[in-house]
């Protein structure tokens, strides 16, 4: 590879290179080679201005050395199909301002340069794909489009002759369109880092199992790629071996990390946060389920948002005024070129733009956050939502059963109640027994076992001896009804009172008679007090909770958060229907879960909201889905689709004003055509970069 030295330093050389014998995927396929060469640190590729910025070890390369390396990558490498081919979909480097500038100079070069002939063939070369566009839409039904105000603005021009105001025009139009372009990726460049945030480099294993950087961009498909902790995996693969636990929220829904190993499949843009892996690449690019998330949420019109929607309708339904503005302007003055100047201004490219991008920036602002969000629907379904359902087990609640009381009889004591209870609860995984057990752990109450072997009697209790006495623990039936043990008044009083708390109770008993309770509850989330505070400020009028649980335990939980109602001992298809009740009387429905049961319901809600520890359906199911930290995110998910809709008004207040001032500026001829057309396009990407701009 032929190259030319242009800085050097210790350890860092800055080469170029002839980009038009070196195209891009040429140069990073040498840019992958000489990556993999020991004593190279890094290797930065710039394809626009065709150079390499290598950094090396001197300790075990010379400068002669590098220099070398390049001028051994010869066509044998460079140009081996195979090679080229491995290195999967390489995005071609562009630039802005080389793209400007270029046209520019071959406007220049066609105005003042060529014969006129020659320039005016030129010219409607140039303009004939916009004309095909524009015809293409007036036949398929749509003749009131930007595209055929241009085409229309293009036609008048070159009908009267003027061969030079057209091809300004179409300059013009083709730099707006620039812009425009390069915002949009912009956008969606940001939207993908935000989802992604993925490193710049991977780290590669060779055959002899050296490591080696490459850019995530020269990776191929059967490369095998180290991950470790806190790192971002860099592309979809197949576990090799290691162990890891990987957080995919992202992509899954799933808000816990889950264990990987071998044969497990792994997604670009999740992130190893314990362990290390090594895996095989398997898709790159496009193919991979990232960027499958990320085209579903570019090309799907049904997650636009309403005012995205109705700024694009409006926008259409202002066309015809052009035209016919257009057509008043030359009965009145006679004058075609005035006429046509009329059409180089709309109000549709702009609208058609700053709506969406202004969509996808609150999106990226929510991924930054760690919220996903399905499209723009869903956040302005968010904000104008006046209902919030709310599930209680996982989502108001920790999900989490905890000892809240112990009730001792016959001068015993709390702590000999659960010490003996824990000596029995231990044996067994069932999330009653847990919270016992947890609870003699916080107290550092030890308890040696003394008891017979422990028989489990499935879902009703434990069953065991001690000092030759029989020993119980259970529901109310396994002791009183089926093992006989008189149900005293004090333990019926104090029963009623933990059930009243919303408590489930463990009855245990020793030698004949009942010793003790212990009331286990699923404790309120620490923040969920503050984050439906939050939510009621947001502007939620109605908050009322959905469960499947017993009506004692739901009162105790509304009635201590302050909700506005409360549903108990529903089953799925019950809480499908209490969404549906709340819709048909009027309201916006925003319903929020996190299991299996809640998937229909989140189905059905005007916006649909999983939390973290979510089931992998609810995930799927819900149009947003927060991080850990229960349901206070998702005021932050309303405020910010409140936002938004103000941003995509305030730009169309704006765009109307900027190109109704141009339009009147051109019939009363202070206003040259191509100058309103430069004004025009440049107020669009104003706006459109003030609608890029955070929430």
């Amino acid at each position: 590879m032929e190259i030319r030295p242009i800085h050097r330093l210790p350890g860092r050389l800055r080469v170029g290179y002839d980009r038009r014998r070196y195209p891009i995927r040429q140069a990073t396929l040498a840019q992958t080679l000489l990556l993999s060469q020991e004593g190279i640190l890094d290797v930065t590729l710039n394809g626009v201005r065709g150079s390499m910025l290598v950094r090396y070890n001197p300790a075990a390369l010379s400068e002669r050395e590098v220099l070398a390396l390049f001028l051994a990558l010869g066509s044998k490498y460079l140009e081996d199909a195979d090679l080229l081919e491995s290195l999967g979909a390489v995005e071609p480097h562009r630039s802005l301002l080389a793209e400007l500038l270029g046209q520019t100079l071959r406007h220049v070069v066609r105005s003042l340069i060529m014969p006129p002939l020659i320039g005016r063939v030129l010219t409607w070369i140039n303009v004939a794909p916009r004309v095909v566009r524009g015809a293409g839409k007036v036949l398929s039904g749509h003749p009131f489009t930007s595209e055929t105000l241009d085409t229309a603005a293009l036609c008048a021009a070159l009908l009267s002759g003027d061969t030079r105001t057209a091809s300004s025009v179409s300059l013009l139009l083709k730099m707006g369109e620039t812009l425009e372009d390069f915002t949009r990726q912009a956008s969606y460049g940001n939207l993908a880092r935000a989802l992604l945030a993925a490193d710049e480099a991977a780290t590669v294993l060779d055959d002899e199992g050296q490591e080696r950087r490459v850019p995530v961009g020269a990776l191929r498909v059967g490369d095998r790629v180290i991950v470790r902790a806190g790192a971002c995996i860099p592309a979809d693969g197949e576990v090799l071996s290691g162990e890891g636990m990987v957080g995919q929220a992202g992509i899954t829904g799933e808000p816990l990390p889950v264990f990987r190993s071998a044969g497990h499949t792994v997604f670009a843009g999740t992130t190893v946060e314990e362990g290390e892996l090594i895996l095989r690449v398997k898709a790159l690019g496009r193919d991979t389920k990232i960027q499958g998330i990320l085209a579903l949420i570019e090309d799907s019109a049904a997650y636009k948002a309403g005012a995205q929607r109705r700024a694009e309708l409006l926008a259409d339904r202002l066309v015809p005024f052009n035209f016919a503005l257009a057509a008043l302007t030359w009965l009145v003055t006679r004058n075609p070129a005035r006429a046509a100047a009329t059409l180089m201004v709309d109000y549709s490219c702009a609208m058609k733009l700053a709506a969406p991008v202004t969509v996808l920036a609150a999106m990226r602002q929510c991924a930054v956050a760690g919220i996903a969000v399905k499209g723009g629907r869903c956040l302005e379904a968010a904000a104008e939502a006046d209902t919030l359902l709310v599930d209680k087990t996982g989502t108001l609640t920790a999900s989490t059963p905890r000892l809240c009381a112990v009730i001792p009889f016959h001068g015993r004591t709390e702590d000999d109640i659960l010490r003996l209870a824990a000596c029995l609860e231990e044996h067994f995984p069932h999330p009653l027994a847990r919270a016992v057990v947890e609870a003699a752990l916080q107290r550092d109450l030890h308890h040696r076992e003394r008891h017979a072997r422990v028989e489990n009697v499935v879902a009703h209790g434990i069953a065991s001896s001690l000092d030759g006495e029989r020993l119980l623990i259970g529901s109310a039936h396994f002791i009183f009804e089926d093992s006989g043990i008189p149900r005293t008044q004090e333990a019926v009083r104090e029963a009623k009172a933990l059930a009243a708390q919303g408590a489930s109770v463990l009855y245990l008993a020793q030698g004949g008679e009942l010793v003790g309770l212990l009331a286990v509850d699923d404790p309120i989330r620490e923040e969920t007090p503050a984050a439906l505070a939050a939510l009621r400020r947001a502007g939620f009028r109605r908050i009322v909770m959905l469960t499947g649980d017993g009506e004692p335990a739901a009162q105790a939980v509304a009635s201590r958060l302050g909700l506005d109602g409360v549903r108990a001992q529903l089953l799925p298809e019950d809480k499908l229907s209490a969404v549906r009740a709340e819709r048909h009387a009027g309201h916006c429905v925003a319903m929020v879960g996190d299991g299996i049961n809640d998937a229909p319901a989140l189905a059905e809600a005007d916006v649909g909201v999983a939390v973290a520890g979510c089931s992998g359906v609810a995930g799927q199911t819900a149009d947003v889905v927060l991080p850990d930290g229960g349901i206070a995110p998702l005021a932050e998910v309303r405020l910010t689709g409140q936002r938004m809709l103000r941003r995509i008004s305030h730009n169309n207040a704006a765009i109307l004003g900027v190109n109704s001032l141009l339009l009147l500026g051109q019939l009363s001829g202070r206003l040259p055509g191509p100058t309103a057309a430069f004004l025009h396009n440049f107020s669009t990407v104003c706006v459109t970069l003030g609608a890029m701009r955070r929430l």
